[in-house]
């Protein structure tokens, strides 16, 4: 929550988001080398921008020859 509020994260909460971004690169690498595409959905509104934002980046790199990494869009969500 405090990366989607841009407030700066302790040392240990660093640590636990780059330990997710690894485990999200690793999953689809493993979809996209087994063949298999993998959606992503957060499923929770307070954590929504930044799943977004790692969404995007695995988006870039591992759709460009085929579609791998889908997710949803939250038409709740306002502006």
């Amino acid at each position: 929550m405090k990366k989607q509020k841009r407030q700066t994260l302790l040392p240990s909460e660093k640590q636990d988001y780059q330990h997710m971004i690894d485990r999200a690169f690793s999953i689809v690498a493993e979809g996209q080398k087994s063949g298999v595409p993998v959606f992503i959905d957060a499923e929770e509104s307070l954590i929504q921008e930044t799943i977004n934002e790692i969404t995007l980046v695995l988006m870039q790199q591992f759709n460009k020859k085929s579609t791998f990494v889908f997710t949803t869009l939250q038409c709740y969500l306002t502006s």
